[in-house]
């Protein structure tokens, strides 16, 4: 429900600020790299925030989750969103098949990730880390997006931007796997502390 308002008003909205403000006179000019890097924190700011509100939410109407129910929601909510984004973005042919068969390895390296950034803010949310935590799942998200300058500069090739958006997404994985250990002990040792 949340997706396609992001993704048909909101993100290109704001992108479309952004980029008037990067034409302004006003603003002093800056290099391809450094404005695609503000656009692709302002696009995690967008989606990441979503996510965080709706898992928010889902704890202020509903109380206080357990720590494996507060990861599967935020990784439900994250793969939801990326699901819709990428079933919008997706092109395909009269047929329907992928016009482009290359993206459906992107594609289902996005919707991983953000899944696990969605499950790592689940995992914050429950265990009230403090914010510098939150920026672990906002800056994979804004680093993978910012990659995509390079293949639209041609000094990467999509395959390449595939790869390393599987890299991403699997040190993701790794992190919140850590995380979620470090957690659960945590959680385990307060109790036999009582």
């Amino acid at each position: 429900v949340v997706g396609w308002p992001l993704l048909l008003y909101l993100m290109p909205g704001m992108a479309i600020q952004y980029e008037r403000m990067l034409a302004s006179p006003d603003t002093p000019a800056l290099g391809t790299l450094l404005t695609v890097a503000g656009l692709a924190l302002l696009f995690a700011i967008i989606e990441e925030g979503a996510k965080l509100l709706l898992l928010w939410l889902r704890e202020r109407l509903r109380g206080k989750m357990q720590l494996a129910t507060a990861v599967a929601l935020g990784a439900a909510v994250g793969a939801g969103l990326a699901f819709v984004q990428a079933a919008y973005l997706t092109n395909f042919g009269a047929d329907g098949s992928f016009l482009q068969p290359n993206e459906l390895w992107q594609r289902f390296f996005t919707i991983g990730l953000n899944a696990l950034t969605g499950a790592m803010l689940g995992l914050f949310l429950y265990s009230r880390r403090t914010w510098w935590y939150y920026l672990l799942p906002f800056g994979l998200k804004a680093f993978n997006g910012w990659l995509f300058v390079f293949v639209q500069r041609g000094s990467m090739k999509m395959e390449l931007y595939y790869f390393f958006t599987g890299v991403i997404c699997l040190v993701a994985g790794v992190l919140l796997i850590w995380l979620y250990l470090r957690t659960a002990s945590g959680q385990s040792q307060r109790r036999r502390k009582r």
